[in-house]
């Protein structure tokens, strides 16, 4: 038995070839004015920030790329499809008009597909069947595979999560279900959207699946073996460790239906459904995995042969009994926190501040707060939340910030921004990402912490969910998770500040960050002079493991103080080396202690 796949799983998209002269540079579109004097290539290079120019995505706002960035690091259209394959992308900015020798698109580094260069000179890649999801980078070759010198992302998406118009459609799904057993029989009928295929006749292939290997809760090594019509695709094995699912069903009432009680009783997944990391390992596949060993199973026993009995039997109901709930905190408004414990209160900085940060899984969350424009350009005494950004151990960097305009969220992967314009959900390194309505972002870690930040008035709005395990494990804003609002406010040092802290002590909560290493801020007179000695305190972000971007002027002066010296003068900020030589942006390397400069006075 085959699953009804969509019908990206089935139609391929025809790969073809193109020949011509040999030679040409392809065509860069839209000028770009990399700094003055910058020599050298994103050849090979995106990404990279170093040298006298930049490969890296926050160069267009910092006016400091190379002038070749469009030609060698890829943006392309559309941008996402069906993990199973099939789906013709063009490379966008990029022309070649009489062209010699192949094109070669590289996944992963290790699977190709044949690409091609139309009528208009556009070059086009086809994605491959790749067995999981995610942000998957490929590089192009347009020496028939001699070199690979550019590069891009595709995002390989659920077969679920492609758009409406590329989807097949069973014709009675019921009678699909149980074709074959007595009474059930005749044509199948499945179909599609033509207009969203190249060509008039397609060819419609049968293809098995299935897993091998032993798919245990303990570590493992397995390989998935779908057979494909030109052979057997033989995957790479790699040891996991085991995740399932579970699907829980409800009575109209909200109660939980139990496999004791019902035979539509929620019951318990081998394979989630979303897959899991490593993926391409049993039963990690996305979508696969879990048809194999759960919706074929619950067929045999309880649609094609009465004994749906069994399959509840093995596979009981699990309750709530042993669920705990996760722990919350939240801030919101001017801003407001509401810790872990419950403890509230207002904090009125302006700046780059630890919200959480939790050692049990190298859990961070920073926040960056400012004063808010009024329409005629006046800055206002309160603050706000302006930008969010989180990570876990070694997983993607996600930063939502406030975009330009009203209501505007501007969503950051690695300091690069995402569009939504084809997927609102997103399989990333370490997290699952979402978005609703364009106005509020959840994020998911594989700790099971949660996060969603939403648009509220003129600023952002965050809550913090947390799960039991990371009791005692918590610092920051959102203060000490231990069931006790007494020490929400603890230093790094040990002190405790009381529930009754004055707006003085809780701004020093807040704001406060260690004195300068020795030699002052990067050894320098002026480091020294400009610097503001203060306790140690665990709220401001120190720069050198800031996780926000700064992309912009804007940012990269506001929020790197004493940049410009005492005199403020670009020149002289130039002349501390806390620049890059040959550009206008700061090092990262040589970034000052704290984030920004704090009046322990305010008049808040």
């Amino acid at each position: 038995m085959v699953a009804p796949f969509p019908a990206s799983f089935l139609l391929g998209l025809p790969v073809r070839g193109s020949r011509g002269e040999r030679g040409r540079r392809p065509a860069r579109c839209g000028p770009l004015r990399p700094p003055p004097g910058a020599q050298g290539s994103c050849s090979q290079r995106c990404g990279d920030q170093s040298g006298p120019c930049s490969c890296h995505p926050t160069c267009f706002g910092l006016a400091s790329c190379c002038a070749d960035i469009r030609d060698f690091c890829l943006e392309i259209s559309p941008y996402s499809g069906s993990m199973m394959g099939g789906k013709d992308f063009v490379v966008q900015n990029l022309n070649w008009p009489n062209p010699t020798d192949s094109v070669i698109c590289s996944f992963k580094d290790s699977i190709q597909t044949r690409g091609h260069v139309d009528a208009s000179g556009r070059v086009h890649c086809v994605s491959p069947l790749l067995y999981e999801s995610g942000r998957i980078p490929f590089t192009l070759s347009m020496d028939n595979g001699r070199s690979f010198p550019r590069s891009g992302t595709w995002l390989s998406v659920h077969p679920s999560k492609v758009s409406d118009s590329e989807k097949s459609q069973l014709v009675n799904e019921t009678h699909w279900q149980y074709y074959g057993t007595p009474g059930t029989q005749g044509n199948l009928t499945l179909t599609w959207n033509t207009s969203a295929l190249p060509s008039d006749a397609v060819t419609i292939e049968l293809w098995g699946y299935e897993e091998t290997g032993e798919a245990s809760r303990g570590p493992s090594a397995a390989g998935v073996k779908p057979p494909t019509p030109a052979g057997s695709l033989e995957m790479g094995e790699r040891r996991f460790q085991y995740d399932s699912g579970q699907q829980c069903c409800y009575t109209a009432d909200g109660t939980q239906l139990l496999t004791a009680d019902s035979t539509g009783g929620s019951t318990p997944d081998r394979g989630h459904d979303w897959g899991s990391p490593p993926y391409r390992v049993p039963p990690r596949v996305p979508g696969l995995s879990h048809w194999i060993y759960d919706v074929i199973s619950f067929y045999h026993c309880c649609l094609w042969a009465p004994e749906c009995f069994r399959y509840m039997n093995r596979r009981p109901s699990s309750d709530c009994r042993s669920y705990r709930p996760p722990r919350l905190a939240s801030a919101f408004g001017d801003p407001h926190f509401v810790t872990f414990d419950g403890t509230n209160f207002t904090f009125n900085g302006r700046g780059e501040y630890v919200l959480l940060d939790a050692a049990l899984t190298d859990l961070r969350v920073q926040v960056r707060t400012q004063t808010r424009t009024g329409s005629e350009g006046s800055q206002d005494r309160g603050t706000g939340l302006t930008a969010v950004a989180i990570q876990e151990a070694n997983s993607d960097v996600v930063e939502v910030r406030l975009g330009e305009g009203a209501g505007v969220l501007q969503v950051l992967l690695n300091q690069e921004v995402l569009s939504f314009a084809e997927q609102s959900w997103m399989d990333l390194k370490g997290m699952f990402l979402s978005v609703a309505a364009g106005d509020r972002v959840s994020v998911m870690l594989t700790s099971e912490a949660g996060l969603e930040i939403s648009l509220q008035g003129p600023f952002l709005s965050v809550a913090v969910l947390l799960p039991e395990k990371f009791l005692t494990h918590t610092r920051g804003l959102l203060g000490t998770l231990n069931n006790n609002p007494a020490d929400d406010f603890t230093l790094r040092s040990g002190e405790v500040l009381p529930p009754s802290a004055s707006s003085r002590e809780l701004f020093q909560f807040g704001a406060d960050c260690k004195g300068p290493p020795a030699g002052g801020e990067g050894g320098t007179a002026l480091g020294r002079a400009r610097w503001r000695p203060a306790a140690v305190f665990p709220g401001a972000v120190q720069n050198a493991s800031s996780l926000l971007t700064y992309d912009s002027k804007f940012l990269a002066w506001g929020w790197w103080p004493w940049l410009g010296s005492a005199t403020g003068s670009y020149a002289a900020g130039r002349a501390t080396h806390m620049w890059n030589p040959g550009t206008w942006y700061p090092s990262f390397s040589s970034r000052v202690p704290c984030s920004v400069t704090e009046d322990p006075n305010p008049e808040l």
